[in-house]
């Protein structure tokens, strides 16, 4: 059990509240569909619970969203980690996504899983339409030019230079998946 202490901002590093204007471009379209209770409910961006900082929260749903970028460091992936065992031991439901699944067609979408999971805690919800979501891919597209561009050159340079293939850096998910599987361990084996 994670005691309510244990990980504090300071010791994770900078994780002070941004504004809206700040947002990357899929918090920006996920924003885009959530806010006003563009799903039926009321999401709240950056929420504090605690000593957490969530991005987007909805107290209706006992739901939090969370958005990965491509290039999350180890700190962050430690830090969601603590902070989702801490918030689902404390009844709430974390999703969390990579930024380019919000741009994904086909399959199940992340709308279509927020839906799912605010219905199972009893929430009124409704999916946004597809001609919602396709404005607001639009709107905010992932890759916003010349930054984008850049930033992909510089994380291939990157990659070529310690010697990773881009799926080795897509293993960074199973690797995160691992680590969750062990804190779970851990919990399990400490709630005895």
């Amino acid at each position: 059990c994670i005691s309510k202490n244990e990980l504090s901002h300071a010791e994770m590093g900078d994780f002070r509240p941004q504004g809206k204007s700040e947002m990357r471009p899929a918090e920006k379209l996920l924003w885009e569909l959530v806010r006003d209770r563009g799903m039926g409910v009321e999401f709240f961006w950056r929420r504090k619970v605690d000593q957490y900082v969530l991005n987007f929260f909805c107290e209706e749903g006992k739901l939090v969203i969370d958005l990965q970028p491509a290039d999350g460091s180890a700190e962050e992936v430690v830090y969601d980690v603590h902070r989702t065992l801490f918030l689902e031991i404390n009844g709430y439901t974390v999703l969390s996504f990579m930024d380019e699944e919000l741009y994904r067609d086909g399959g199940s979408s992340p709308f279509d899983k927020i839906a799912e999971a605010l219905s199972q805690k009893g929430a009124a919800c409704k999916k946004p339409t597809p001609e919602q979501i396709a404005s607001a891919r639009r709107r905010f597209p992932l890759n916003d030019g010349s930054k984008a561009r850049k930033e992909e050159e510089k994380r291939k340079r990157y990659l070529a230079s310690q010697n990773l293939s881009p799926s080795v850096m897509k293993a960074m998910t199973p690797a995160r998946r691992f680590v969750w599987e062990l804190l779970r361990a851990e919990r399990r084996i400490l709630s005895r």
